[in-house]
């Protein structure tokens, strides 16, 4: 988990639904490129939450921490792609995606393995 104070700060006003302040703390973290600011600050345009919905803004957001391997947001864009939410439905751009979060899940799962 991130230990930026912003997003820590954020996800006490989120649990606390002031979305407002929540909206604030993650919108600072995530354009310092904390990926898991960008993934909460995602969520909350996909689905409105102290902002006005926004699946392109989601989208963007979720593409910056994709890109940062946050398999979370991985994942978000591959199901925006299939659904065609905020961009235009594109099947092997939602497949690349999922395909990534998977390896990145495997991956993660085997460092955690005990042998």
């Amino acid at each position: 988990m991130s230990e930026s104070k912003d997003f820590q700060d954020g996800l006490k006003f989120f649990s606390n639904k002031d979305y407002i302040s929540a909206e604030k703390c993650f919108r600072k973290a995530a354009d310092e490129g904390d990926p898991e600011a960008q993934f909460c600050l995602g969520d909350m345009y996909n689905n409105g939450y102290g902002v006005n919905k926004n699946e392109r803004k989601a989208l963007a957001l979720f593409r910056k921490s994709a890109e940062q391997k946050f398999a979370p947001s991985q994942i978000n864009l591959g199901i925006m792609y299939s659904q065609g939410q905020g961009v235009e439905q594109d099947l092997v751009e939602a497949y690349k995606w999922l395909l990534i979060a998977g390896r990145a899940v495997d991956e993660e799962g085997a460092e955690l393995a005990v042998d």
